[in-house]
């Protein structure tokens, strides 16, 4: 048999991963915030780093602030207020873009340059809380509006009101369901 037992680190633990960046095991919890193996959080003065990418010398720094981080390269920062990081193919190869707290999208490749803003005057039908992608989240605010515990912004109710009617009401909130459950793939 072998091993010793399993050691329970903390609740809620969604992702452990080895960073690659200093070797340290980092994990996140529920509540979005990456931690050392020792629980310690992100500070300004001692950042968790995050190497989202394979083959790239990029780090995300996550300095105890949930979905904001600094993106450097070879240890110069880069960008700040970044919330996402991928990877796509483009052509003439992969390239590796972020989106930044304020619904910018940038390629990051090379030198930063800003390719898209997802705040002008358009929006993603049914994407309510604004991250690119309809999914749970916009559905649970969307019938927390629909319930009045919370009021959206005209730009949230602009999105959530995808039957175009005027108003955000159950008739939306059954088209994002029926949406984010796969029965339609269209909205």
């Amino acid at each position: 048999m072998g091993g010793g037992a399993d050691i329970k680190i903390a609740e809620n633990v969604l992702e452990i991963r080895n960073t690659n960046v200093d070797e340290n095991v980092i994990y996140r919890t529920e509540d979005g915030i990456y931690r050392d193996i020792d629980g310690k959080e992100g500070t300004i003065e001692s950042p968790i780093k995050i190497k989202p990418v394979l083959g790239e010398n990029i780090v995300l720094e996550d300095y105890g602030k949930v979905n904001d981080y600094n993106l450097t390269r070879n240890d110069i920062l880069i960008l700040t207020h970044v919330k996402n990081i991928w990877q796509g193919w483009c052509g003439e190869g992969y390239r590796t873009f972020v989106t930044r707290t304020d619904g910018t999208i940038w390629d990051v490749t090379g030198v930063p340059e800003m390719i898209l803003d997802l705040n002008e005057d358009s929006y993603i039908k049914g994407d309510v809380n604004e991250d690119t992608e309809v999914d749970i989240s916009d559905l649970r605010m969307i019938l927390q509006n629909v319930c009045g515990k919370i009021k959206l912004t005209e730009r949230q109710e602009q999105s959530a009101d995808v039957t175009e009617d005027g108003t955000v009401d159950l008739q939306d909130l059954r088209r994002v369901l029926q949406f984010v459950s796969g029965k339609t793939t269209e909205l």
